[in-house]
């Protein structure tokens, strides 16, 4: 098991956005998002033209659910990946346990599969879980049973990350 350095750790600048660029709901709230814009001002043009302004109502609608509900999921996914960041930066270091490791088969880049890993930790005699996901092959000491070091924020230990990413 690697030691883990002191806080605080260096993290690249942009290491919250490169998560967030790799998140499966970021990524569909950007494109809802997307959507949103020209969904939201083809409708106000339509509803504004009196020969077929109720067509535009519908698109008005549908417009502005997808923007809020892209800047709103958006924010979330932000916010989950600002709190790893934290965790990594200047989180505490617990033991903890690899309690699984198994391909992620809904998921394909190509022919590869990501690999899950989940693993728990005790903190204040709490057993608290997490997972991370990775495109390597996990090695010999990415293994159930096997320890791994646990970054966590203590006031919210549910936020947390396995040191080092496998």
């Amino acid at each position: 098991m690697q030691t883990v350095p002191p806080a605080p750790r260096p993290v690249a600048d942009d290491y919250a956005l490169r998560l967030l660029s790799t998140d499966a709901w970021a990524i569909a709230a950007f494109v809802f998002l997307i959507l949103g814009i020209p969904f939201t001002f083809l409708g106000i043009a339509l509803a504004l033209t009196l020969a077929v302004g109720p067509i535009g109502l519908p698109f008005v609608a549908l417009g502005l659910l997808f923007l809020i509900g892209g800047v709103l999921v958006l924010l979330t996914r932000y916010q989950k990946v600002q709190k790893i960041t934290e965790a990594i930066r200047n989180g505490e270091a617990a033991p903890g346990t690899i309690v699984q490791v198994g391909k992620i088969m809904y998921i394909r880049a190509g022919t590869r599969r990501p690999s899950r890993v989940r693993y728990e930790f005790l903190v204040d005699g709490r057993l608290y879980t997490g997972e991370t996901r990775t495109f390597g092959v996990p090695g010999p000491d990415i293994q159930p049973g096997e320890q791994t070091n646990v970054l966590y924020l203590p006031q919210e230990p549910k936020w947390n990350v396995m040191y080092p990413q496998p």
